[in-house]
């Protein structure tokens, strides 16, 4: 399980290099947003994607917030990675970390030059939202635009 040092605490916040060479080329920045959950970004090259849903940004796995897409082995989940690694091929990627995990990955919000991942995957219709993981209603709009997804809504989707 990769689990990314704990940042450390400075006079100002500010920009803090990561603490292993895992981890050397991400950044985790202190911010007092409150709309970023945990107020830690994390910015990188995306080193791997490992399926619609997941990508690895400098050795950070990072688990989409509020969206869901379905399996690889499955036509469009194999669709879904497709995009996503066309589309951050060579690119740096901010996500908005929530503070929460999810089996070994972070969960946020990423965007390429603040353009969302999860709009840009909602709007190709590779994936939906994910009603109980997007309660402010992020995504509400964008799926809304997009029709009604067609793929395979995970149970834990609903909210409860």
């Amino acid at each position: 399980m990769v689990t990314p040092p704990a940042p450390v605490a400075t006079q100002s916040p500010g920009r803090i290099p990561a603490q292993t060479s895992l981890f050397a080329a991400a950044l985790i920045l202190l911010t007092s947003n409150p709309m970023q959950g945990s107020g830690l970004m994390l910015e990188g090259v995306v080193t791997h994607v490992r399926d619609g849903d997941t990508i690895v940004v400098s050795g950070v796995p990072v688990r989409l917030s509020g969206v869901t897409a379905d399996e690889l082995g499955t036509a469009r989940g194999e669709a879904a990675a497709a995009f996503i690694r066309d589309m951050v091929r060579g690119e740096v990627v901010t996500c908005a970390l929530t503070g929460e995990t999810t089996h070994d990955r972070q969960v946020g919000r990423c965007s390429i030059d603040g353009e969302d991942l999860g709009i840009k995957l909602i709007a190709a219709r590779l994936a939906g939202r994910c009603a109980r993981y997007d309660p402010d209603g992020f995504y509400r709009v964008p799926q809304q635009d997009a029709g009604p997804y067609t793929g395979l809504m995970p149970a834990y989707c609903i909210p409860r």
